[in-house]
């Protein structure tokens, strides 16, 4: 009965490196770090080209599609490192609100270049440009949560 409560109060658990379990409010956190974790290993693959539809045209113009693999994927990692040493240095929390708000800004980013660009075109946005206007508020909050929580690490910090 205990096993059964505990995979009832923390989701997806087998999602979680070892140790990091007690921290379950951070599952969304988690999630998002393996989502961008798998995209940039996506677009890391040789000769799948991933973005050579035209709709990626002026990102490509920016990055090309391994630098723009390397970049979310090292953002998810990061990002996971973060959430398991959470707890257990105090500047922890800060790494993760950058990484959050980093990301915000890569599928910001993404959804603003394919929006122009399908307008001009008269395309369908697709579902990039959807997962991104899902996903930008959910880094936004998950950014918001750990500048909280560096907030309250800083303060706990001061009154020792």
């Amino acid at each position: 009965m205990a096993e059964q409560q505990q995979m009832t109060v923390v989701p997806y658990s087998m999602f979680y490196l070892p140790g990091s379990q007690r921290y379950s409010t951070r599952a969304l956190e988690c999630h998002i770090a393996l989502m961008d974790i798998s995209y940039g290993t996506l677009l890391l693959i040789p000769y799948w080209d991933s973005m050579r539809a035209a709709v990626y045209t002026p990102l490509l113009h920016l990055f090309d599609e391994p630098a723009w693999g390397l970049l979310f994927l090292v953002r998810g990692l990061i990002h996971l490192a973060a959430l398991y040493i959470n707890g257990r240095a105090w500047w922890t929390p800060w790494i993760r609100a950058a990484a959050s708000t980093l990301s915000a800004f890569f599928w910001a980013s993404f959804g603003t270049f394919i929006l122009f660009l399908d307008f001009r075109n008269n395309n369908s946005l697709g579902f990039l440009f959807t997962y991104a206007i899902v996903i930008v508020p959910t880094h936004f909050y998950c950014a918001r949560r750990s500048a909280r929580d560096a907030a309250f690490a800083h303060k706990s910090l001061s009154v020792s």
